[in-house]
């Protein structure tokens, strides 16, 4: 286009056919070694990123089944296990991905953000008058999220550091053991959203620092698949569910296996605000950390609340 109307300026439209035929093939020629000298059009710049402070949500959606993923719920669940003379368990959390600051290019749907990431995860004794607290886990770290597209992917460093109840400690009928469960760890996953409904997680964890009375094995692989349904009747709800699987070396690499499933009411993105109704089930090593050796089968309803 820049040759033709190069061309078109130096010879004329109307005076074309008649008067300028030798001259207008020269300007031609001179305007198509213009064209390859400079280009036949601009390239586009690429985007830039732009900045957001304190953002919303989060690039990698928190994992929906984890038992131990930093989030708000309460869950109440029959348990087949030695944990300390309880039969009826009540699990709470509180915790959630605060955004720090965020890059974003929107013509590639990419994200970078760093947040800061902290959690509560307690367990109760329903069987007991007082419903006696029996054990807390407190983890809290920063962590850097990406997403492109359909893919996306999460680094977290973060601290734990686990605490029994003192009404545990002070029964000494049971044969609770103190366990210092203080560690530093680093996390790394990777997921990929297929046809807007799936999504397929992998990664793992590995041990950096820990006490000397803790001594655990580094690593840990986890691997996962999510399900969000369309919604239903045009509303804002629909059908989920997750498959959460776990493996410690710690442990003897044996698989703990974690699956939830039922509503979901709210906005459809995973990451912003919304609320779970959920039958939760549970099999393998208890996840909380004084009790970690000791294997359990649970059931329940989970109430959960995303921000």
């Amino acid at each position: 286009m820049l040759a033709l109307n190069h061309w078109r300026d130096l010879c004329g439209y109307r005076t074309l056919a008649a008067k300028t035929g030798g001259a207008c093939l020269s300007a031609l020629f001179s305007s198509l070694l213009f064209s390859a000298a400079h280009g036949a059009e601009t390239p586009q710049q690429p985007s830039e990123f732009r900045s957001v402070a304190f953002p919303a949500g989060t690039p990698f959606y928190p994992l929906m089944a984890a038992p131990k993923e930093a989030r708000t719920f309460i869950s109440q669940h029959k348990m087949n296990s030695d944990f300390p003379n309880a039969t009826n368990v009540a699990s709470v959390g509180y915790g959630g991905h605060f955004g720090l600051y965020k890059f974003v290019k929107d013509e590639q749907r990419e994200a970078w953000q760093i947040s800061f990431t902290a959690g509560l995860f307690a367990q109760f004794n329903l069987d007991q008058p007082s419903d006696d607290l029996v054990n807390a886990d407190y983890t809290f770290g920063f962590t850097l999220t990406h997403r492109r597209d359909a893919l996306s992917s999460r680094f977290r460093i973060y601290h734990q550091s686990s605490h029994l109840g003192d009404e545990v400690l002070l029964n000494h009928s049971l044969p609770v053991e103190r366990i210092d469960i203080n560690y530093e760890a680093l996390e790394a996953l990777v997921s990929y959203d297929w046809s807007q409904r799936w999504r397929f997680y992998g990664g793992g964890e590995y041990v950096l620092r820990q006490s000397e009375a803790t001594s655990l094995e580094p690593l840990m692989i986890r691997t996962g698949v999510e399900y969000r349904g369309a919604d239903l009747g045009g509303r804002a709800a629909r059908l989920v569910g997750g498959l959460d699987l776990a493996s410690h070396q710690e442990l003897g690499w044996q698989v703990d296996r974690s699956f939830k499933a039922g509503f979901e009411l709210g906005g459809r993105e995973p990451g912003g605000r919304n609320l779970r109704v959920m039958l939760a089930l549970y099999e393998g090593h208890i996840p909380y950390g004084q009790f970690f050796t000791e294997k359990a089968s649970s059931y329940g309803l989970e109430l959960a609340l995303g921000f």
